[in-house]
C-alpha cells in the first residue's frame, strides 16, 4: 500500500519541517492525520468504506507535498551557508527600498523582487492546492461512509478516526503517569542491549496514547540518533511497514519506490546498523509480523530500543521473553472522570449542575480511555443537563447510536 506508506512519509517530514513555513503546514498535518486515523481504523476491521478509489490521489497529493516541503527545506541550507551574502543583498534591498520611497516612479526592483519571492509563492500555491486535494478527498470518503452529505466526522469512521487522532495528541495523559515514568526508565537507563519493550492491552485501554508520549517525549528523543513509528494492523504488508521505516530512518535521498522488500530491508538494516534507535511498532497482532521485520533490527550494544503494543500476551511474549510485559490496566473512576472533563472543557470546570452526571457517565465508560474520549465528543455537543442524563441512561447505546456497532469492536467495549 504504497499510498498509505507515502503519507506516514508526509506526516514525518511534517514534523520535522522549519518554522517559516509552519503557518501552511499546520493545516496540511492537520489532514494528514485526519486521513491517517482514518485509514488505521479502516484496516482493523471490516469497513463499507472503499479505500481503493482513493489510493492514487492520496499518493500523488503525499509526494506533491513532500517534493515541496524537502525542496524548501534543501533552499533554506543553502541559504544558511550564504549567511553573509544574504546579508549584503539585505542590506542592498533596504538602500533600493529606500531609493523607491523618496522616488515612487522608479520600478527598476519589481521584476527582482517578484523573482525573489517567485519560489515562496508557488511553494504555498502548491501546498494549498494539496490540502485543496486531500479535503476532496475527506468530503468524498464522508459521503461514501455515511451517505450523506455530512462533513468528516458525522459517521462511526470519522468518529473513531477522530478520537485516535485527540488521544494520540494528548501532552499529558490522564492516569498514564506512573506508566510514562517506569517506560521513560526502561528507554533511557544504562542497560546496553537491544530491548524489546511490550505494552499490552485491551483494544481502546490507551497502548498507541502511551506509546505516541514516550516517541515524542523531549529526553527519550534526545538520546536517539533516529526514530520511526509504523501502524502494523491486523492486515498488514511487510513492504508497506519496510518503506514507512526506511523512509524515517534514512540519513540520504535515497528513493523507496518500486523498491523490492529485499532492497528495503538491507536499506533499513543500513541505515540503523551504529546508530541508537527508536522504533515504534504499533497495533501488532500476531508473532508472524515481528518475525518478518526483527532480523533487521541490529543490536550494536548501544541501548537502541523498539516499544512494541499488542492485544495479545502471545505476542508480546514470543518478542522478548527476557523482558517484562507492561500490562495496561483500566482507569480508576476518578482518572475516568478527570479525562471526560478535560475532553469536554479543556481547563475549564464543569458546572455544578453536571458534575454528578459526569461521574456518573465516566464511570459508565469501565475505565477505557477510548470510550470516555468518545463520549467527551457526544458530551460536548449536548451541554444541556437533560442531554447528559439522557447519555448517562445507556452509554454504550449513545456511543453505538453516533459511532456504529463495528466502533464498538474496536473498543472492545464490554458493558
Amino acid at each position: 500500500m504504497a499510498y498509505y506508506a507515502a503519507l506516514v512519509s508526509l506526516l514525518r517530514t511534517l514534523e520535522d519541517s522549519p518554522q517559516p513555513m509552519q503557518h501552511i503546514l499546520s493545516d496540511l498535518h492537520h489532514k494528514v492525520g485526519w486521513l491517517l486515523g482514518i485509514l488505521e481504523v479502516d484496516s482493523s476491521r471490516k469497513s463499507s468504506l472503499s479505500i481503493k478509489d482513493f489510493e492514487g490521489r492520496i499518493r500523488d497529493a503525499s509526494f506533491e507535498a513532500q517534493d515541496i516541503i524537502e525542496s524548501h527545506i534543501s533552499t533554506d541550507q543553502q541559504e544558511l551557508s550564504k549567511s553573509v551574502s544574504s546579508g549584503v543583498c539585505s542590506c542592498f534591498w533596504d538602500i533600493i527600498s529606500a531609493v523607491q520611497d523618496m522616488f515612487p516612479a522608479i520600478h527598476l526592483c519589481e521584476t527582482w523582487t517578484d523573482s525573489m519571492y517567485q519560489g515562496m509563492n508557488l511553494e504555498v500555491k502548491g501546498l494549498k492546492r494539496v490540502i485543496r486535494e486531500l479535503d476532496l478527498i475527506l468530503e468524498a470518503m464522508s459521503k461514501i461512509n455515511d451517505g450523506k452529505d455530512e462533513a468528516p466526522g458525522a459517521g462511526n469512521l470519522w468518529v473513531a478516526a477522530a478520537s485516535r487522532s485527540v488521544a494520540s495528541n494528548e501532552s499529558a495523559p490522564v492516569g498514564l503517569d506512573q506508566d510514562l515514568l517506569h517506560l521513560k526508565d526502561r528507554l533511557t537507563r544504562s542497560s546496553s542491549n537491544l530491548d524489546i519493550i511490550s505494552i499490552v492491552g485491551m483494544g481502546g485501554i490507551g497502548k498507541t496514547t502511551l506509546a505516541r508520549n514516550l516517541y515524542n517525549d523531549p529526553l527519550v528523543e534526545d538520546r536517539f540518533d533516529t526514530r520511526a513509528w509504523v501502524v502494523v494492523s491486523q492486515n498488514y504488508h511487510v513492504q508497506e511497514i519496510l518503506t514507512i521505516l526506511v523512509n524515517s530512518t534514512r540519513q540520504d535521498g535515497y528513493q523507496v519506490h518500486k523498491k523490492s522488500v529485499d532492497e528495503l530491508a538491507v536499506r533499513l538494516h543500513k541505515n540503523l546498523k551504529g546508530r541508537r534507535y527508536l522504533i515504534v511498532m504499533d497495533d501488532v497482532w500476531d508473532v508472524k509480523a515481528w518475525d518478518e521485520v526483527k532480523r533487521f533490527f541490529p543490536d550494536d550494544n548501544n541501548s537502541s530500543r523498539v516499544i512494541l503494543t499488542t492485544r495479545q500476551s502471545e505476542v508480546a511474549m514470543y518478542a522478548n521473553h527476557r523482558s517484562p510485559i507492561h500490562h495496561m490496566g483500566l482507569l480508576s473512576p476518578k482518572s475516568s472522570w478527570d479525562l471526560l472533563r478535560e475532553t469536554i472543557f479543556g481547563q475549564e470546570d464543569c458546572p455544578y449542575a453536571l458534575q454528578e452526571i459526569g461521574w456518573n457517565i465516566a464511570e459508565n465508560c469501565k475505565g477505557l480511555p477510548l470510550a470516555i474520549v468518545v463520549t467527551g465528543g457526544l458530551l460536548s455537543k449536548d451541554s444541556k443537563e437533560e442531554d447528559w442524563k439522557r447519555i448517562a441512561q445507556d452509554v454504550k447505546s449513545a456511543i453505538a447510536r453516533n459511532a456504529g456497532d463495528q466502533f464498538m469492536e474496536i473498543l472492545s467495549f464490554k458493558l
